[in-house]
């Protein structure tokens, strides 16, 4: 793609179109090839554009997950072990029922 606007459209155009005779076995006349030249500009600036904007969003992304990185003090593993107490268990407390209402399944 950046070759392709950075100065060598023509011969990129013209590999493609070769190959395109070649598959399809057409031959191009210079209306068809004028019209597909601007085709592809049009193909290759829609897919510079969002190409440009995904890179630069990658690049932030890196660049804020590796100041998150270096913002961490030491890494902390999470304790494996419960550390929290039992819970209370009140011996005269009564279990519900597990039909509450008559009516409901």
């Amino acid at each position: 793609m950046i070759t392709y606007f950075a100065g060598s459209a023509q011969s990129v155009n013209n590999f493609l179109f070769r190959v395109y005779e070649y598959f399809f076995g057409e031959t191009l006349t210079d209306a068809d090839r004028v019209e597909l030249k601007h085709e592809l500009r049009y193909y290759g600036v829609g897919v510079f554009r969002p190409g440009h904007l995904v890179f630069i969003y990658n690049v932030i992304t890196l660049w804020l997950t590796i100041k998150f990185k270096q913002s961490l003090n030491e890494f902390e593993p999470v304790p494996t072990e419960p550390t929290a107490p039992q819970l209370a268990h009140n011996p005269a407390y009564a279990e519900p029922p597990l039909k509450s209402y008559p009516n409901m399944a």
